[in-house]
């Protein structure tokens, strides 16, 4: 028995905050080095959230910002996958296509059928100075299943800190 914990921390690894991902074994001792988690590690990189994969593999999401990523946007919503021994699997992965404004508070969960969901909120995307929350649903494989799509209907005042759960 197993588990991996994400968090943020200063200054570790680079200029800003960063995501770090650990596992540990079911008495709390260590299995794997300290992983920061992001491609982009002098940028800020915070608000993690993590999800255990049907394959056993792991998906990381986190909030990342000023440090040189595909996201030109104060802050947008990266993935990283981890395989059963804690090494990662490609590269970070960018989740939100609107890239203006911010991008914040992710969530992941992994789905019974083997695809994960990826929620978080959307700074100004339709509702001019409100925040909005949005989702993408991806195969097992990175590979996107559903494009972005909305997922709140009221559109005043803000929608957002998405927490996603599977049902089945």
């Amino acid at each position: 028995n197993r588990f991996a914990a994400v968090w943020s921390s200063d200054q570790q690894g680079g200029a800003g905050s960063n995501t770090i991902f650990r596992i540990f074994d079911n008495e709390g001792n260590p299995l794997t080095n300290e992983s920061i988690v992001s491609d982009y590690p002098n940028g800020s990189n915070i608000i993690p959230s993590i999800t255990k994969l049907t394959n056993g593999n792991t998906i990381v999401t986190y909030s990342g910002g000023g440090g040189g990523g595909p996201d030109p946007s104060s802050y947008g919503i990266y993935s990283q996958e981890y395989d059963t021994s804690g090494a990662k699997v490609g590269n970070n992965i960018l989740v939100n296509d609107y890239t203006t404004n911010v991008q914040n508070w992710s969530s992941v969960q992994s789905l019974s059928d083997g695809k994960y969901v990826v929620a978080w909120s959307s700074f100004d995307q339709e509702s001019p100075g409100s925040w909005g929350t949005y989702a993408k649903i991806y195969n097992q494989d990175g590979t996107v299943y559903k494009s972005e799509f909305k997922v709140n209907d009221a559109t005043i005042n803000d929608q957002h800190m998405p927490v996603i759960a599977d049902l089945k």
